[in-house]
């Protein structure tokens, strides 16, 4: 019998982030805290004009 863990692994570990937005006020800090300890790269960012509405 496998272990429960390597059973873990196989069937939950293989995934693909499709999607993910992040807001932050540092982006050359998240960018760095995402690449060094997370392992993730940026692949694609869509710049964006702020928008502010008023009530």
């Amino acid at each position: 019998m496998k272990d429960k863990f390597l059973m873990f692994e196989e069937i939950y570990m293989n995934f693909k982030m499709v999607y993910e937005n992040y807001n932050v006020f540092d982006l050359k800090k998240s960018l760095d805290f995402y690449e060094k300890a997370l392992g993730l790269k940026e692949v694609r960012r869509k710049e964006a004009v702020a928008l502010t509405i008023y009530q």
